[in-house]
């Protein structure tokens, strides 16, 4: 969707919009009953995937249906994904060569930042724009946690025509929470603790 590059399977996943960590919040906040929902997912490139549960970047939900990426983690701006996931897979002592599809491509993740999110043609099933929204208010205030004398702007999520919007409002309950320290648990890290950080 990003990248503009087909990928081997090996190098992308399924990441949770709606996290893990939040699980005990899904049914107050969102209308699906199983995380593992397909409206609450993105087929992600590894290290996009890595910044995304990381708050490092996120997804702005804007009119019109437009969703772009934002990134949110200044230091990374420089960092070429394709070598990103060579580190990765070397933690997971996969070696640390690009693949084929990876020789060429020289995408850093700060060309992701505004980055349109192109579906492919014909595609029916989108994540959910709410489930988005509830992402990118975490991720944004955590990264400001992150970097306190940095001011982050606002990240736009448009609910609009999206099917959860009966629980739009508590969006603005959920940005509440999470500016007082919730709703994750502190034994989820990284972004738990970031969050927590700054009810402490």
């Amino acid at each position: 969707m990003a990248t503009g590059t087909s990928l081997p399977h090996c190098s992308v996943v399924a990441s949770h919009i709606f996290q893990h960590k939040w699980q005990k919040e899904l049914s107050e906040f969102t209308s699906i009953t199983d995380i593992d929902d397909p409206c609450n997912g993105l087929l992600l490139y590894k290290p996009v995937e890595w910044a995304f549960d990381r708050a490092k970047i996120c997804v702005e939900v804007k009119s019109g249906n437009r969703m772009t990426f934002r990134l949110l983690d200044e230091d990374l701006r420089k960092t070429l994904l394709a070598d990103k996931a060579c580190r990765l897979r070397d933690e997971r002592g996969g070696g640390n060569n690009r693949t084929k599809e990876e020789e060429n491509l020289l995408m850093t993740f700060g060309d992701l930042d505004k980055q349109p999110l192109k579906f492919p043609e014909g595609t029916v099933m989108r994540p959910s724009k709410r489930l988005l929204g509830l992402h990118a208010v975490a991720a944004r205030k955590a990264a400001q946690v992150r970097e306190p004398l940095r001011r982050i702007e606002e990240v736009a999520y448009d609910t609009s025509d999206d099917e959860t919007t009966k629980n739009a409002i508590t969006i603005l309950q959920w940005r509440k929470e999470v500016a007082l320290g919730g709703p994750v648990s502190v034994s989820h890290r990284p972004f738990g603790n970031a969050i927590l950080t700054c009810h402490l």
